[in-house]
């Protein structure tokens, strides 16, 4: 058994390369068979394949012309400039009304029961009008002396109807009645004098007399 054994592997051997050989030689009959054209004659078939190829390529050479480009986004338009305007603000002008001397008549001071006259003024749009007119205190030197006298000041009315500036012009006796006269007047409150329908700083004099009350007055 063991001397037949080489035998049979040569056989079984033969017998698959004589199978292979076979079956190559009949793929490649069939083929060539199958190539032939009509007449017989063997007909290379690579020429269809490069024409598709190519035509292929072609289309898709052509479709990629026909795709149109995408449009650009329109340019965004810049702002328009704003233009330097010229600056027409115009500064105030504070235009200070000058002051006008208008006599006040002068006033009579009774220790007792001071009296006041009205306050005369030219013909204007509106006259300077006296709101609050308080009457000085007798100084008490003078009370106690018997003193009388007299003071003449010169003050100005604001726009806004104060007393402001207020300057002995002159008085007698000299000194003696001057601080209680200023001190009274500049407590004083008018309405201002309106001219063409604006008010205006006034500058006017009063005087103030001090006279003690006589007895069995």
């Amino acid at each position: 058994m063991l001397a037949a054994a080489p035998r049979l592997l040569t056989r079984v051997t033969m017998s698959l390369l004589g199978g292979s050989v076979i079956a190559a030689a009949s793929i490649w009959t069939m083929q060539w068979l199958v190539m032939r054209d009509a007449d017989g004659h063997y007909t290379r078939h690579e020429r269809p394949v490069m024409e598709f190829v190519r035509l292929q390529r072609e289309s898709e050479t052509r479709s990629k012309r026909r795709e149109k480009p995408a449009e650009p986004p329109p340019p965004r338009e810049p702002p328009p400039a704003t233009p330097n305007l010229p600056d027409l603000r115009v500064a105030p002008v504070n235009i200070k009304a000058p002051p006008i001397r208008t006599p006040i008549p002068d006033v009579a001071l009774n220790f007792a029961r001071p009296t006041l006259g009205p306050v005369s003024q030219a013909l204007v749009d509106r006259p300077l009008m006296v709101l609050s007119r308080l009457p000085p205190q007798y100084p008490y030197r003078a009370q106690r002396r018997g003193t009388e006298g007299w003071v003449r000041l010169s003050f100005e009315v604001t726009a806004e109807g104060a007393v402001r500036d207020v300057v002995v012009v002159e008085g007698s006796p000299p000194g003696i009645f001057d601080h209680e006269a200023i001190r009274a007047v500049q407590r004083w409150k008018f309405k201002p004098r309106i001219e063409s329908g604006v008010p205006v700083a006034v500058r006017t004099e009063q005087t103030i007399d001090f006279r003690l009350r006589k007895k069995g007055s």
